[in-house]
């Protein structure tokens, strides 16, 4: 299935390896913030209007899709950096996920806390990881060709340029995707809070 989607946005090959990379960072990102943060009570504990200052489906929409689409962005610029700042951010942005459901969970409950969010947090987090795995795509191509060529010298250089460059243009359709999701997301997340 994960392949036959990955064929019909125009990625051929090496789209496992970034995506099972997001996924991996996730999830242990998620279980160390949690653990870390298992059993922390948040001072005040936090509701939508008090952490929003306001209610109203536009505004809140427009405070999660800076939010969202910005950090999505954060997580893509891995594209420029061979992937280091998307393995940061994406790892770090897990750590807070876990922390933040751990001290949800501690102030209203597991069951409490999952139900507040599991309309549009899943869709949310899938959006997310979608645009990480854009992020690692290109370097994920490069190493998987440079496997498969054992090539050395100025022409190796330049086919693996060429080869990266290629690649980005196929991770913006992943990119691309991904902010849609991430958009939708936002959307069930500002109807919901704003109907609370």
């Amino acid at each position: 299935m994960i392949r036959n989607m990955a064929r019909a946005i125009g990625i051929e090959g090496g789209a496992l390896l970034p995506l099972l990379m997001s996924l991996a960072i996730l999830a242990t990102g998620f279980y160390i913030g949690h653990v870390s943060m298992d059993g922390v009570a948040a001072d005040d504990p936090l509701d939508a209007v008090s952490v929003t200052d306001d209610a109203a489906f536009l505004a809140l929409l427009w405070r999660f899709l800076i939010r969202n689409v910005g950090a999505a962005l954060l997580y893509y610029s891995g594209v420029l950096t061979g992937g280091v700042s998307t393995l940061l951010a994406w790892g770090i942005t897990s750590l807070y996920i876990g922390a933040t459901f751990a001290s949800a969970s501690t102030n209203v409950g597991f069951s409490a806390a999952f139900a507040s969010v599991m309309w549009y947090a899943p869709l949310e987090i899938f959006g997310l990881t979608l645009a990480a795995t854009a992020g690692l795509y290109p370097i994920s191509v490069v190493f998987r060709s440079a496997h498969g060529r054992g090539e050395a010298g100025q022409g190796a250089a330049s086919s693996y340029l060429t080869t990266y460059l290629r690649a980005t243009r196929v991770s913006i359709r992943v990119l691309l995707i991904a902010v849609a999701i991430i958009v939708a997301a936002a959307v069930l997340e500002a109807a919901i809070i704003s109907l609370r």
